[in-house]
């Protein structure tokens, strides 16, 4: 539904493995474009330099 509507890309992010995926609309399809995991960096090809910390959209626990 989402490729019928253009939305030209989409992340889907997992709190339990801490990753995120970013696909990306190509043609008619979509397309993963990055995928990330704790400590790494990814980046969106629709929003140009705006590379983003994976661990910064995880909430931190507090030590005890």
């Amino acid at each position: 539904m989402y490729a019928q509507y253009g939305v030209a890309e989409y992340w889907i992010i997992d709190p339990s493995y801490h990753s995120i995926e970013v696909y990306v609309l190509k043609e008619k399809a979509y397309e993963l474009h990055a995928f990330g995991i704790s400590g790494e960096q990814i980046t969106s090809p629709i929003i140009k330099d705006f590379p983003i910390e994976v661990d910064s959209i995880f909430l931190k626990k507090p030590e005890a």
